[in-house]
């Protein structure tokens, strides 16, 4: 009987304290867990979690592109659609029209964003066809009169990973890498820093499969050709998918959890019952990738879930509606 009633117990703690409301999305979040010792200590169950809650955010905006999620987008050229097939759910499908800046295609999140200096861009993207031979497609850093940009692309025909800039001498070619074992029609994530000053432009980007390895790196520093104003992603001569997109002051790939046990083990979930990522805590703060999934499932649902070192859940924390 006292076999029964403990977990019932329990659970009842642990749903008063923790059953909120469900948007997913912690990008760069910093999650704190408030472990206490129970008052009473039954064999080796030792202290039980009582409750976890955000205490920092670095996401400016994202979307997975689900249906209810684009509002506040723009597009500069181009054909563009939400579409069922995105890496998880809906994404956004972008065919060029030679219309947008460069006669590229660009579609961008309509807020300025000139006052910060530097910030993190990410999206996953797919190729769905080249429509030419020099397709492209990726990130567009665009300045304030929509006039020149960089770009931050993967160009299918030759499998690199490339910064451009399109000016009012057209477009350069800043720097390049390979991707290695390039494969058109993959999904690959890609993950951008920048950095600019009166005088001077630094850019780095990665490229990961969709096993969260990297395939590609490249950077660029020069003079400092624009601000960016308005960021979103860019198809040149080609027909893509985009998910998962992403803009934040902080690293989006990482979710940093405080105070946890050594021992204890903390795995992220999404709503389709997939681990996104997990971890053995062996400090008191813990730090997990989700670079394979940075806005996690389709953006809701999700949970953080907490185990005792024997495996036994400790607490499952799902995020307050509108605590992104």
């Amino acid at each position: 009987m006292f076999e029964k009633v403990l977990p019932l117990v329990l659970l009842v703690l642990v749903v008063a304290e923790l059953a909120y409301g469900a948007v997913f999305t912690y990008y760069g979040a910093k999650i704190t867990v408030g472990p206490v010792p129970p008052p009473v200590v039954l064999g080796a169950v030792g202290a039980y979690c009582r409750g976890m809650a955000r205490t920092a955010r670095t996401a400016i905006a994202y979307t997975d592109f689900e249906t209810n999620q684009v509002s506040g987008w723009t597009s500069y050229g181009g054909t563009w659609a939400l579409i069922s097939t995105g890496y998880k759910g809906w994404g956004l499908e972008g065919k060029d029209n030679n219309q947008g800046i460069g006669k590229a295609s660009q579609y961008y999140y309509n807020t300025r964003l000139d006052s910060y200096s530097s910030l993190w861009v990410t999206v996953k993207a797919q190729l769905l066809k080249n429509l030419g031979w020099k397709a492209r497609y990726g990130l567009a850093l665009i300045d304030s009169s929509l006039s020149s940009m960089f770009a931050i692309e993967i160009y299918d025909t030759y499998g690199y990973v490339e910064i451009r800039y399109y000016g009012p001498n057209g477009w350069s070619t800043l720097n390049y890498s390979t991707i290695t074992g390039y494969t058109s029609g993959s999904w690959y994530t890609i993950v951008a820093y920048y950095n600019v000053s009166s005088t001077s432009t630094t850019i780095n980007a990665t490229v990961y499969d969709v096993y969260g390895n990297i395939v590609g790196r490249v950077s660029w520093s020069g003079g400092s050709y624009l601000t960016p104003s308005y960021l979103g992603v860019v198809v040149d001569s080609a027909d893509a998918v985009f998910d998962d997109f992403e803009i934040s002051t902080g690293d989006p790939r990482f979710v940093t959890v405080n105070n946890t046990i050594p021992g204890y083990s903390i795995s992220i979930g999404d709503n389709l019952g997939n681990i996104v990522a997990s971890a053995t805590a062996s400090s008191s703060t813990t730090q997990l990738s989700v670079v394979t999934d940075i806005v996690v499932g389709t953006g809701t649902d999700g949970n953080i879930t907490v185990y005792y070192p024997s495996g036994a859940v400790c607490l499952v924390y799902k995020p307050a509606q509108g605590d992104t």
